[in-house]
């Protein structure tokens, strides 16, 4: 229970976890954070003001009642919502939920394929170089030590010896932490 950031789900599953239970996707959206992938992963503050003329949905390729009308086309536009989370509409917030969820659902399904596909050590490489790539890059940025993080995230992956769907644990406990300590500054 409690481990819901993406990161955490992507270490966890690395290390044999295949449940989860977290509020952290539906809390951020009351919040009006959107979970987001592609060009600058991380999240996305919609009630910041470079969303007010930002006539993009929250996430491309998204098929969320949010991101997409049904038909996949159109959606709720990052603008659209900056107004309706800024005038307290309780749709914002269910939208932003909604495509919150699917996010995670999306997430779970690319690790299933990984681990099917005999491939998830790439997939966790990828994953937290993308989230942890720097700001200037499009990322989301990292609050302790920049590149030294995705090398201190990355040697701790590698520590843990993921091949072939079996799992080796190193000092398990304090690598963990340690991860999470610098992904979560």
């Amino acid at each position: 229970m409690g481990v819901g950031y993406p990161l955490d789900l992507v270490v966890c599953t690395a290390l044999g976890v295949d449940m989860y239970d977290c509020v952290y996707p539906t809390r951020t959206a009351r919040f009006g954070v959107a979970l987001v992938g592609g060009e600058a992963p991380g999240t996305l503050r919609l009630k910041s003001h470079s969303c007010a003329e930002d006539y993009r949905v929250i996430m491309e390729g998204c098929q969320c009642m949010a991101c997409c009308d049904g038909n996949g086309k159109g959606g709720y536009t990052r603008a659209r919502l900056y107004s309706m989370l800024k005038n307290d509409n309780p749709l914002a917030v269910s939208l932003v939920t909604h495509h919150n969820l699917a996010y995670m659902m999306l997430l779970n399904r690319e690790m299933r394929e990984a681990i099917k596909q005999d491939t998830y050590a790439d997939f966790a490489r990828k994953f937290v170089r993308d989230q942890f790539r720097g700001k200037e890059n499009g990322g989301s940025g990292c609050a302790c030590v920049g590149e030294g993080c995705i090398r201190c995230c990355w040697d701790i992956l590698r520590k843990m010896m993921i091949r072939k769907r079996k799992l080796v644990l190193q000092s398990l406990t304090s690598q963990v932490w340690l991860l999470f300590y610098c992904a979560g500054k």
